[in-house]
Parts: C-alpha cells; sequence; structure tokens
C-alpha cells in the first residue's frame, strides 16, 4: 500500500471527504494534503468517526424538540379553558373566550376528549363533583359542560337550521355557523365532530356570564318549563302587534300586525330559497353591500320564513316601513332580493324553543292547525310562516321560535 509521507495509509484520502472534514477537491490540491495528514492523529480520526452518531444524535434530540414543541401547542388551550371555566370575573372570562376562540378550530377534538374524560371521571368517582374553585372544580366543571352538551344542545342541534361553513377571508380561514333550510332530517349516524364542536362552543359563549354548574341548571329549568318568551327575544326592532286572542290551552295566540316591510329573496322561492345562499344575500343588502347607497342598517328580528315556498325574509328598520319603504335604498341589480310591504295582518302563532329543526316546525304546524279547527278562528289560505328570533349562537333553551298562519273569524260558528 502506498504511504504518505510521515507513513499514514492513503486511504485516509477517502475517509476524510466522507467525514465531511474536507471536500475531494480540497484534498487533491498538494499543497493541503501533507497539512492534513499532519493534523489528523489516530485520536483524532477516531473523534471523527463519530461524527455521524453525532449528528443523529443531534437529528434525534432535535425531533423531539420539535415533538415536544407540538404538545406545547396541542395544549395551548387549557391555560384559556380553565380561566373560562373557573375565573370569577366576567372580564377575565371573556379575555378567555378570546383567546380559546383563536385556537379552537384546531382544538376542538382535544377539548372534547378532555370533556368526556372528565365526565366519565366524576361519574365514577362521585367526589370529584366539588365545586371548591378555583383548584377542586375543574373536572366537575368539565363533566357540567359535557351533560349539557350532550342532553340539551346536540339533540336540538340534530337536523336544525343551522350549519357550520368555512370561508376564507384575507387568507385567512374561518369558521361561521349560518342558517340553512329548516327541512333538513336529524342524523342517523349521531352528531358529527363538527356538530359536537358546535354544540361545545354554543355552550362556551355562555360561560362569560355564569358558571357551567348556572349553565346546566338553566338548561334543566328550560326543559321543564314552557319558558318566558319575552326574555328569549333579542332587544332588537321587531314588528308591532296586539294580541287580541289566547287560547286557553296555551297552543296558541292570535295577533294583529301593524303595516311593516320586509326584504326577501326575489322570484317565487325554490330548492335554495331557504339555504345560505339566500340568508347571506339578504344580509348583503342589508350591510349595504347589496343596495345602491351602500347604507347599512341595524339587524331586526325574526327571520322569516315561508313554509311553501321556502322564500327567506329579514324585516326592514321601521323608517322604511308601510309608506315609506319608497324612500329605502333600491337593491342592487345582482343583489337578487326585492323589497316589499305587509299590509296589516292577523295571524295565529304557536311560538316554541330550541331549534327549528324540520319535523318541530311540521309538528307544531299541525298542532297549530287543529287548535284553529276547535276555535273561532279559521286560516285563510292554510300557509305557514316560521319565524326565528335568535342567532346562530344562542343556546337551546334561549331561543323562541315560532309558526304563524293568516287567520280570520270563522263564518260557521
Amino acid at each position: 500500500m502506498r504511504r504518505s509521507r510521515r507513513g499514514r495509509p492513503a486511504l485516509i484520502l477517502a475517509v476524510l471527504p466522507a467525514l465531511g472534514l474536507w471536500s475531494r477537491s480540497e484534498l487533491h490540491r498538494s499543497d493541503q494534503v501533507d497539512t492534513a495528514f499532519t493534523v489528523l492523529t489516530p485520536r483524532q480520526l477516531a473523534e471523527a468517526s463519530a461524527l455521524p452518531a453525532q449528528r443523529q444524535r443531534l437529528t434525534r434530540i432535535a425531533v423531539a424538540a420539535s415533538a415536544s414543541e407540538q404538545e406545547l401547542d396541542d395544549q395551548a388551550w387549557k391555560p384559556a379553558f380553565r380561566s373560562l371555566l373557573l375565573s370569577r370575573s366576567s372580564k377575565s372570562k371573556k379575555a378567555a373566550l378570546e383567546r380559546l376562540s383563536e385556537v379552537f378550530e384546531a382544538s376542538s377534538t382535544s377539548i372534547l376528549a378532555e370533556l368526556e374524560s372528565c365526565a366519565e371521571a366524576v361519574r365514577r368517582w362521585p367526589l370529584l363533583s366539588a365545586r371548591l374553585r378555583p383548584f377542586f372544580g375543574y373536572r366537575s366543571a368539565c363533566a357540567s359542560i359535557y351533560r349539557t352538551m350532550v342532553e340539551h344542545v346536540l339533540p336540538e342541534q340534530a337536523g336544525s337550521s343551522i350549519e357550520v361553513q368555512r370561508r376564507s377571508e384575507n387568507g385567512t380561514q374561518r369558521v361561521r355557523y349560518a342558517m340553512r333550510s329548516d327541512a333538513g332530517p336529524a342524523a342517523a349516524t349521531g352528531p358529527s365532530e363538527e356538530s359536537k364542536a358546535r354544540a361545545l362552543l354554543v355552550v362556551l359563549r355562555q360561560l362569560v356570564s355564569g358558571t357551567a354548574w348556572d349553565v346546566q341548571a338553566a338548561a334543566q329549568a328550560a326543559s321543564t318549563g314552557d319558558g318566558q318568551w319575552l326574555s328569549k327575544t333579542p332587544d332588537l326592532e321587531t314588528p308591532i302587534y296586539t294580541v287580541v286572542f289566547k287560547d286557553t290551552m296555551g297552543t296558541f295566540e292570535v295577533r294583529e300586525y301593524d303595516p311593516y316591510s320586509v326584504v326577501q329573496i326575489a322570484g317565487m322561492g325554490g330548492e335554495d330559497a331557504g339555504s345560505n345562499r339566500s340568508f347571506f344575500a339578504l344580509a348583503g343588502y342589508i350591510f349595504g353591500k347589496k343596495n345602491e347607497r351602500q347604507e347599512k342598517m341595524a339587524m331586526t328580528t325574526p327571520v322569516q320564513m315561508d313554509r311553501s315556498t321556502g322564500r327567506m325574509s329579514f324585516i326592514m328598520p321601521s323608517r322604511y316601513w308601510g309608506e315609506n319603504l319608497q324612500q329605502a335604498p333600491p337593491p342592487t341589480a345582482d343583489a337578487g332580493v326585492q323589497l316589499e310591504t305587509r299590509a296589516k295582518e292577523t295571524v295565529a302563532v304557536s311560538i316554541f324553543g330550541g331549534y327549528a329543526r324540520g319535523p318541530v316546525v311540521t309538528q307544531k304546524s299541525d298542532e297549530l292547525l287543529t287548535a284553529l279547527q276547535q276555535s273561532d278562528w279559521e286560516p285563510i289560505d292554510g300557509s305557514v310562516r316560521l319565524m326565528q328570533y335568535n342567532d346562530p349562537f344562542t343556546v337551546p333553551w334561549k331561543r323562541r321560535n315560532e309558526v304563524s298562519i293568516a287567520v280570520q273569524r270563522s263564518q260557521s260558528r
């Protein structure tokens, strides 16, 4: 074997580049070869041969650190979640909800798993239900939220007129919950992960003004009573009416409405008339994007939907009611909506809570028609109008819905 000037094997020439200490071009330069062999002792060579193992170890450390950072990211929701559950300050709770909302979409599965785990632990060990905030109430609060969600929100939510919608705004993905057709049947396979996440967020929003146990108690009380409907009505402008008759059985009441105006989907309705497309078309007009003056108007209540045609309507602000509707800004050519004045009308109304699920709306409509047959009032044409008063984030036990039918005094009684 040919040896270098100082007797070390030339085989080292092939080892050095493999170790990454020098490139082959550097070693092949005659002015560096001797220097290289002069500084590389056997001990140094042994140390050099260990470099790949060191690099692998560093790589493993880096991967472990990355996994640890990912685990920390996965738990980023916990401080805000705990504060929302156990803090006594409404201000602190509101701030916690805002922080939690920022990571909710990515963390909802982990939060749901935590709630289910705590609920199971409390079921097995009742002593864990102690409410000694802030140190010993966490599992109890989690279990309370879980029961509220499973017993009072998810059953109402199935087949409701609210759905999850993802939209991209300036490159940011946002999740919102919006109205759709109320005709959807309840899912036969149980609630989806999206449904669970929405139900959870609906409950969490209630914690700003109360504890997890307060929310559960309110849900249980509402499910056993007939509701205080005025307290469930948002403080928004709504058409003016006078109650002229109340059924002794409490099934319905008859109202006389003063004239008011609406913006409604143009045309004769159709499959998409009660969908998200309709909702956003009407909102586009109300919020100024789709009216010629770009005038932003305040929200009103209720949202109306004709059950026979599916046409959705928003109530116009009172300054445009009746003859004043001609002063309202015209819709843009592509708005897909039209303005209409509703004349004075008499309607029979049945009130109910929860989400306006298709089967529930049908049941309430049938009950109202049956009750009218046994009263001094009769339907004019039998068409049913659904009216929903609350936003999608309102929990079921705080919601107000109505079905109404235009009526007149019965001629046969």
